[in-house]
C-alpha cells in the first residue's frame, strides 16, 4: 500500500478523517472514533476505527468497526478490571452508534 496514490475521483465521506490506498484498487476511508487507556494497564491503548472501502468501479464495502489493542508487552491482549470492562462496553455501544450513523452517511 505504501507509495500508491489515492484516487482523486473517490468521494470523501463527511465522517472520514483519512483516505488510504486500499489493498485492491480502491480507497479505504478511515476515522478514529476513540482512543482509550484502561486504568489497570497504563501502557495499553485501545483504538476504535470506523472504516469503509470504496472501489474504483463504484462499489463500496459495508462500513465496519475495528477495535485495535496496542500492547507492546502482550500484543493483542489487555487485562481489564470490572470498572475498565464497564467503560469498554460503554465505548463499544458508542462505537455501534457511530457505525450506524456512518452507514447512513456513506450513501451520500
Amino acid at each position: 500500500m505504501a507509495g500508491r496514490d489515492v484516487s482523486s475521483e473517490a468521494v470523501h465521506p463527511r465522517w472520514c478523517d483519512e483516505d488510504l490506498a486500499a489493498e485492491f484498487d480502491g480507497v479505504e476511508h478511515a476515522s478514529r472514533a476513540h482512543q482509550w487507556r484502561p486504568t489497570y494497564e497504563h501502557e495499553v491503548a485501545i483504538v476504535d476505527l470506523l472504516r469503509q472501502v470504496a472501489y474504483l468501479d463504484g462499489a463500496t464495502e459495508t462500513p465496519t468497526a475495528t477495535v485495535r489493542i496496542d500492547n507492546s508487552s502482550q500484543p493483542g491482549e489487555v487485562a481489564m478490571t470490572a470498572e475498565d470492562l464497564a467503560t469498554f462496553v460503554g465505548r463499544l455501544l458508542s462505537l455501534r452508534a457511530a457505525l450506524i450513523a456512518q452507514h447512513g452517511d456513506s450513501a451520500r
